[in-house]
């Protein structure tokens, strides 16, 4: 499992599956069966797969524990296989039973099928029950096919280079192409919102997902200086979701129908997601930045991030740094609005000159340099700020190298590209639209391919 965490982020179901529930492990005795479960329990697993078939006294034990000595950080399936097909109140008897006396996160019930009606009945007697909880349904054999197609959760797939694990397996294309057959996937719009926006690689990150995952969505740039002309799309039906740049990260929080908190604080929206007909602002910019610098960062490291600049995305740094629990400090050309960060989000101002005087603030305690603005300002910092190598982390992607990471370099400063915090960002925004996992890989690729690491 160790090595599977080393080359996937998904989670991991943990399953050991017994002989009467098409497996190859014996139930009797089920000491052995315990100890594998508690082994997947150790080692912090997602998802356990727990059989309603095992003993009643070691599934409360073991649900206990999951849910006493382990935090319930690792969540309970509960799962039984049958292969007849089922009348509505078996379905109904062995959704009772994946309940696991309640513990159950998930049920999981898969049953044989005589025609397609058998995949229909049996998603809609568990998407009735009575427990009001996610499920998941399964028919076995080809019949059962469209039970995977209408499925919307932990659905087995495989690859087209594999061969199918049992009958009806379908590839994750060839699923994916089902599903947009019959509607079960939409058409869908996402657009970038700014100006000017001619250079932006979001189109390229974005639309790699889109290809990799087989998905019927395009991502495009709409410019306009005007906010206001986005509120005709934004309204419009195929409107999936959009990235917000400048200068509009600010203002378009006023055409949408509410805020996400964190966006509240920072005081910019760059991500608008539609839930149920509903348009919510986020902020992920604040990730873009977090996330980079926090694999960088000794644990436990007690120091000074400086943020240059004031604007939208300076105070998803401001908010980052916050986050991180390092003392803020903000320069910035216009002292106003500078300190009026810093009031927010509990930082200091001081002059970029100020700052570099050990008498103001000890170099040493430097741990990241945050520049927000843009690179034809050509900036860079006083060398004395670099004499004990904090991180440099320059928001612009084009260049790759900035005079400011350039000037890092040169002081053995380890840096931080822009086109990370565009990766970053946009995997979360990516993950907020379409609730499930995003191609990290392909999405990478597409930032960097022109781009220097």
């Amino acid at each position: 499992m160790t090595l599977l965490r080393d080359f996937s982020p998904l989670p991991i179901v943990y399953t050991v599956r017994t002989i009467g529930q098409l497996g190859r492990y014996s139930l009797i005795p089920s000491e052995p069966i315990i100890r594998l479960l508690e082994l997947g329990l150790r080692n912090n697993v997602e998802w356990l797969d727990i059989e309603a078939c095992l003993p009643e006294n070691e599934i409360k034990s073991l649900c206990t524990k999951v849910v006493n000595q382990y935090n319930h950080r690792t969540k309970i399936l509960g799962s039984l296989h049958t292969t007849s097909s089922q009348s509505e109140s078996q379905i109904n008897d062995l959704l009772d039973q994946v309940n696991l006396f309640g513990y159950s996160d998930i049920l999981k019930v898969v049953t044989g099928a005589n025609d397609e009606s058998d995949c229909y009945l049996l998603h809609q007697i568990c998407q009735q029950n009575k427990y009001n909880k996610p499920y998941i349904g399964l028919c076995l054999g080809t019949i059962g096919a469209t039970s995977r197609v209408i499925n919307k959760r932990f659905t087995p797939v495989t690859h087209e280079l594999l061969s199918a694990a049992a009958p009806g397996q379908l590839s994750v294309y060839n699923l994916t192409n089902e599903r947009i057959k019959r509607s079960l996937i939409q058409s869908k719009s996402f657009y970038l919102f700014g100006h000017p926006i001619s250079q932006s690689v979001s189109p390229a990150m974005h639309t790699s997902s889109y290809q990799t995952l087989n998905l019927p969505y395009t991502y495009s740039l709409n410019e306009s200086i005007d906010v206001s002309t986005y509120e005709s799309i934004i309204r419009s039906d195929s409107f999936g979701g959009a990235s917000v740049t400048i200068p509009h990260k600010e203002t378009i929080g006023r055409y949408i129908d509410e805020v996400d908190s964190t966006a509240k604080t920072i005081g910019a929206v760059n991500t608008i997601v539609k839930r149920d007909d509903r348009l919510i602002g986020y902020n992920t910019d604040w990730i873009g930045i977090k996330k980079p610098i926090e694999r960088l960062l000794d644990d436990e490291v007690d120091g000074i991030a400086i943020v240059i600049g004031a604007g939208g995305t300076a105070r998803a740094a401001c908010y980052a740094v916050n986050q991180l629990n390092l003392q803020l400090v903000i320069y910035n050309r216009s002292p106003d609005k500078a300190i009026e960060l810093a009031n927010q989000f509990n930082g200091k101002y001081y002059d970029i000159n100020d700052i570099a005087n050990a008498s103001i603030i000890d170099p040493k305690r430097i741990k990241v340099i945050i520049s927000t603005i843009p690179s034809k300002a050509e900036f860079t910092v006083p060398n004395e700020l670099l004499a004990y190598k904090p991180i440099v982390f320059d928001v612009v992607y084009k260049p790759a190298r900035t005079k400011l990471l350039q000037q890092a370099l040169d002081h053995h400063c380890q840096i931080i590209q822009g086109a990370t915090m565009l990766l970053e960002q946009g995997i979360q925004q990516f993950e907020l639209w379409h609730q499930r996992k995003a191609p990290r890989n392909e999405m990478k690729s597409a930032v960097f391919n022109g781009i220097d690491e």
